[in-house]
């Protein structure tokens, strides 16, 4: 972090990763980036979402989708992107693919979400079709997944964000449940076998304990907005400059 209060303060990015049953681990692009911003001296956190289609400029790679920094050169490139394009320094990244998330939600017993609407996608990937109700439920890990993914609505982009932020508040919120801080040593076991990740054990038990205590945060979602525009037969999110300058002043308080 750039600001002299570091101590108190880690960002974080992470990855989730559309990676298919055939590819490698580590393979794939980033479905799903966010920037998470924890301080735990005003307990707060600070969630900024990026639409992965967002144009920007990867080194190499010219003008292009920002969910192929991952493909291009896995974290390292797509945290050296958004270091740029935030003007920030990350402490660190979590990585996870789709499987991993589902077995993450499993173990927690799922999450809780409120849909405003029914959601019908029949899901070439896994070869499914998946029926999310309207109102308030818990799904599993893979429902979770297509409730996150979703995108074959009006409401688009900024529709998918805000599942996305439901799913991750809902997610920390099972996280702090006294029935999960009793077997937090289990989960954190399942969560480290699921993500690739540059913090140490030691830091990974520092943030599950930091997440414990998140009854008395105040957890702000932000979203990166972006104008869809065809270019050369494909369609690209043009970053909002202002939004975009926003979301970096959040991080860099």
């Amino acid at each position: 972090m750039t600001d002299a209060s570091s101590q108190y303060k880690k960002l974080y990015a992470v990855y989730g990763i559309d990676r298919r049953s055939y590819e490698k681990k580590g393979q794939g692009r980033s479905d799903v980036m966010l920037l998470v911003k924890l301080d735990t001296k005003a307990k707060t956190m600070d969630i900024v979402s990026i639409e992965r289609d967002s144009r920007v400029d990867i080194p190499n790679h010219g003008l292009t989708k920002i969910n192929a920094a991952y493909a291009y050169g896995k974290a390292p490139l797509a945290n050296k992107v958004l270091e740029k394009l935030f003007d920030v320094k990350l402490d660190n990244y979590v990585s996870l693919d789709f499987y991993g998330f589902i077995d993450i939600i499993n173990s927690l017993g799922g999450v809780d979400v409120n849909s405003k609407k029914e959601y019908v996608w029949d899901d070439a990937d896994f070869g499914k079709k998946y029926i999310i109700k309207k109102g308030q439920q818990t799904l599993d890990g893979e429902n979770a997944l297509t409730y996150a993914r979703f995108r074959h609505d009006n409401d688009g982009v900024s529709g998918r964000q805000e599942r996305q932020m439901e799913i991750v508040s809902s997610v920390l919120q099972k996280i702090i449940n006294i029935n999960n801080i009793l077997s937090l040593p289990k989960e954190i076991s399942i969560i480290k076998k699921n993500i690739e990740t540059d913090a140490n054990t030691k830091d990974i038990m520092k943030m599950a304990f930091d997440i414990v205590d998140f009854k008395d945060y105040k957890i702000n979602t932000h979203a990166v907005e972006v104008d869809g525009k065809m270019i050369n037969g494909g369609w690209y999110g043009i970053i909002n400059e202002k939004s975009l300058k926003e979301c970096s002043d959040i991080l860099k308080k």
